[in-house]
């Protein structure tokens, strides 16, 4: 139940409660089969929180949890990173 508590409190917007029980969540139920994706909530709150340096560090622990991630990282969808384009090249 907490994990889904947590992964709700997510997607309902609510980042500071969400990485509040994720790290909760890993601290009681560390040998959990879902600690991985608190790992990947907690990436995903940090840098919604404009926070990459330590949303990466979660993301380094999901997928070092996972052999075969199901989910790719929202940052590659959610947040567009702009590319710079050199004009001057044709």
């Amino acid at each position: 139940m907490a994990f889904y508590t947590a992964q709700a409190t997510f997607f309902d917007g609510e980042i500071n409660d969400a990485i509040k029980l994720s790290e909760a969540f890993v601290s009681r139920y560390p040998s959990s089969e879902h600690v991985s994706e608190m790992y990947r909530v907690l990436g995903n709150s940090y840098y919604r929180q404009g926070q990459p340096s330590r949303a990466i560090t979660f993301y380094e622990k999901y997928i070092a949890g996972n052999n075969r991630p199901l989910r790719a990282m929202p940052i590659l969808w959610d947040y567009p990173i702009p590319i710079p384009v050199n004009t001057t090249m044709r």
